[in-house]
This record gives C-alpha cells, sequence and structure tokens, in this order.
C-alpha cells in the first residue's frame, strides 16, 4: 500500500509494450462499486473472494502488467494464483509511505480513520512487518524512491539480468 504500484505500473507496462492493469480499479470497474463501498456493504471477506477471482481471471492472460493491492499476496489463495517468479516487490521508506498515504488516506478503507502522521506511521510499520514475508516472495526487488523512471530502469535492469543469465 502506497509503495507506487498503480503509478510506476503504467509506465513499466509502456516500457515492455504490455497492457497495465490496477487490480483494485479492475474490480471497481468491474463491481460498479469504489473498494471502501464494497468494504462498508459487504465486509472484507466479499471483497477479497471477489478480489480473488478477477485475480484468477487475469493472471491467465499474456502481456499484463497488474498492479496488486497491498493485501493481495497475503491470502494462501492469491499465493496460489500469483506468479512470484515474475513479481516485483516495490520497496519505499517509511517515511515515504507515511507521507503518500495520509495525503490520500480517504480512498484507503484500512486507514481513512488515521488522523494523525504519527498514529499512521505505526500502523504502517505494524502492517509491513505483517506482509513483509509475504511481499519477500516476489522475485524482484526494486527500491521506488519517488524517481519514476530510475524504478523502472531499476525493473527492466532486473528482469533482463534474468533472462540473459
Amino acid at each position: 500500500m502506497g509503495s507506487g504500484k498503480s503509478t510506476i505500473g503504467p509506465i513499466l507496462a509502456e516500457a515492455l509494450k504490455f497492457k497495465f492493469i490496477d487490480l483494485d480499479s479492475y474490480i471497481e470497474k468491474k463491481e460498479g462499486k469504489s473498494i471502501s463501498q464494497i468494504f462498508n456493504d459487504s465486509g472484507e471477506k466479499v471483497f477479497r473472494s471477489l478480489e480473488s477471482g478477477y485475480l484468477l481471471k487475469l493472471a491467465n492472460q499474456k502481456g499484463l502488467v497488474i498492479a496488486l493491492g497491498g493485501g493481495t499476496p497475503c491470502f494462501v489463495v492469491n499465493q496460489k494464483i500469483i506468479d512470484f517468479e515474475r513479481s516485483v516487490f516495490l520497496q519505499s521508506s517509511l517515511d515515504n509511505l507515511t507521507k503518500r498515504l495520509f495525503k490520500g488516506k480517504i480512498h484507503r478503507p484500512l486507514i481513512a480513520n488515521f488522523r494523525s502522521i504519527k498514529g499512521l506511521k505505526s500502523f504502517i510499520r505494524k502492517l509491513r512487518k505483517e506482509r513483509r514475508p509475504y511481499y519477500l516472495k516476489a522475485k524482484y526487488r526494486v527500491r521506488n524512491d519517488n524517481d519514476r523512471q530510475k524504478t523502472v530502469s531499476r525493473i527492466i535492469k532486473k528482469i533482463n539480468s534474468k533472462i540473459n543469465s
């Protein structure tokens, strides 16, 4: 959450001549509701079920860069769908994540009610610790330090070094 997947993904897809899909946006379009509305109306369990179904549908398609939601790889059913050998874990500092997320927290059900940066930072620290083992399953780990082109170049370099070795 907040690592830059929705920003870096389209740039990477364009560089690779692939199509970009943000899984959360895809779900919103298909369901006709925002993620927040789905959470509020039906709960996280229903959202996660929808997420898994749409992920499965997209995972079998070629030529896609898919930005997963921050919690997507943390569920066993999704881990069976995700091709971790072709996955990228975008890493950002705690301070960068906190700043990015605080600005847009209203659109994120898990953090919408945080009133202070300090409280949000503490929550993000805890969430990162819980989710890190799942994120580390990704084949590629790339630092996203707010330079979009540099981040995309790093990803492409890592992918190409694997192909050429």
